[in-house]
């Protein structure tokens, strides 16, 4: 029979063919190979990627290919196993059981098993990562098998374990050499091997022959190859000298997609204004001027202009690729004179002065410069406030006065779980913008539900609240952009912009 099917199968290939149609090679290109060095023209460096505890979104991508998390996500961003192969949540939800994964190495040639794990939980909840704060302690089962044990429990433990929060380090390679050396010799159980690293020039990674998924990685290596300037940066990688350039811009991404590359736009999450209403003295602490504000602003006409294909118009507090996204929300659409009437109800018939505060690093101000003429169409007079990294931290924990701060939101499927991290009274984020009442209280019960018909109904209730209370201007469904030569096989930037399997990529000739 399974003769019959090959003969089968070469015959239809036979026929397509002979009406022009190469399924032979459309079958067999995608198979992956060995071999190559996988080079990322990418921009500034990392800073803390090998230390756990401390590593953050800009430098844990560049950790991937070395440091593994206890679970991982998959292409719906949900969490599977593992380096936890299973686990089991208690009954009364007071603790979860991880069953780990036996055989594996750290690169060092030291064991990874529970006090591994234990070692490395324990110095994530010092450090107060709050994605670990209902975690009160790790219990030692044996050596595959360790007990989390709950404060209380939510579903975001999980989701938290398969990305930064869940790093596993060795944790003899740290005790011997220091948290300083660590934060840049990653020595992890990956696909990939830490060689050297120089800040701002490189970071080099060798294949690990003693990687525990047997047939990976395909690659050899993988490097990153660092320059500053943005330019100098799309110039390296039209030169041949890296296989992977990412954080485009809209219109780089465009360009390059004109000229034969592949790009790869991952939907993370949204561009919005967040204004100073906690200020009692803010023109914003009134609703009727943060709604005039979004009636005020052609999101539709934005996108388009300044998207290149890559944002869509966004009118409610949540992205539509997240489960949050309500549908019922019809949102604030451009009408300024509906912008107008509500400034004149608030005592603001001749509008106002403000700034539009943008992170240089990221705002586009070309964006922000076609709202300020949207807004000074209903009488808002705003100055554009370019801002550096440091000073935006500045503002981000102390308060911005009287204006309205660019603000980027990139993260995953589940907005409850971001915006627990983001709005809750205890986070230092953002304390310039006012949380709608009983917010806090809807999100912590939306992470408690499990049954996921129930959650996604509590959660799109969350978005309405901070629609209804006009929290903050979203703008656009933002896109991360990457762009590779056509023969980079991976999931890179597909599912998550942050995380990816390196051990699966691949070149195919």
């Amino acid at each position: 029979m399974e003769r019959k099917r090959k003969i089968l199968f070469v015959a239809i290939c036979a026929v397509l063919v002979a009406f022009g149609f190469n399924m032979v090679d459309t079958a067999f290109a995608q198979t992956p190979k060995y071999g190559g060095v996988l080079k990322f023209v990418a921009g500034r460096s990392p800073v803390k990627f090998g230390y756990p505890p401390e590593t953050t979104g800009g430098s844990y991508t560049y950790a991937v290919p070395c440091i593994e998390s206890l679970l991982r996500r998959d292409e719906n961003s949900q969490s599977v196993p593992h380096l936890a192969t299973s686990w089991k949540i208690a009954p009364d939800r007071k603790s979860i059981t991880f069953f780990l994964r036996k055989g594996v190495k750290f690169h060092d040639g030291t064991d990874f098993n529970a006090q591994a794990v234990k070692y490395n939980i324990d110095l994530a909840k010092a450090f107060k990562k709050p994605g670990l704060a209902k975690i009160s302690s790790v219990d030692v089962i044996d050596d595959h098998t360790i007990q989390f044990n709950l404060t209380g429990y939510d579903t975001s433990i999980l989701e938290n374990l398969a990305l930064m929060d869940g790093m596993i380090a060795s944790p003899t390679a740290i005790e011997k050499n220091g948290k300083k050396w660590a934060y840049t010799h990653p020595v992890g159980t990956g696909p990939f091997q830490f060689v050297s690293f120089k800040r701002d020039v490189h970071l080099k990674y060798k294949k690990f022959d003693g990687y525990w998924e047997k047939g990976r990685p395909y690659l050899d290596g993988i490097e990153y190859i660092n320059f500053k300037d943005r330019m100098v940066q799309a110039m390296s990688f039209k030169a041949g000298e890296g296989h992977v350039i990412s954080r485009l811009k809209n219109k780089d991404a465009s360009e390059l997609s004109k000229e034969g590359y592949k790009i790869v736009a991952n939907k993370m999450g949204m561009y919005a204004l967040a204004p100073d209403s906690k200020n009692p003295n803010s023109v914003y602490a009134d609703i009727r001027v943060r709604k005039a504000v979004e009636w005020a602003l052609d999101r539709k006409k934005a996108a388009k202009a300044f998207g290149y294909g890559y944002w869509t118009a966004l009118h409610q507090p949540a992205p539509p690729q997240y489960y949050g996204y309500n549908p019922d929300i019809k949102g604030r659409i451009y009408n300024p004179e509906k912008a107008k009437e509500l400034l004149a109800e608030a005592g603001y018939p001749n509008g106002f002065k403000t700034r539009i505060i943008v992170n240089t690093s990221f705002g586009d101000k070309d964006v922000m410069t076609a709202f300020k003429s949207d807004l000074a169409k209903v009488g808002i007079d705003a100055k554009l406030d370019m801002a550096d990294r440091g000073r935006i931290r500045q503002y981000q924990f102390k308060g911005w006065e009287n204006a309205l701060m660019f603000w980027i939101w990139s993260c995953d499927q589940n907005y409850a779980n971001s915006a627990h991290r983001f709005f809750t009274t205890k986070t230092p984020h953002y304390v310039s913008m006012q949380r709608p009442p009983n917010l806090e209280e809807h999100l912590i019960k939306t992470l408690e539900e499990e049954d996921m018909q129930k959650k996604i109904a509590m959660t799109q209730k969350s978005v309405k609240v901070a629609h209804d209370y006009a929290m903050y201007v979203p703008f656009n469904n933002s896109s991360a952009l990457a762009a590779s030569v056509s023969n980079f096989h991976s999931d890179y930037n597909k599912f998550h912009h942050l995380y990816w399997r390196a051990g699966e990529a691949y070149f195919n000739n």
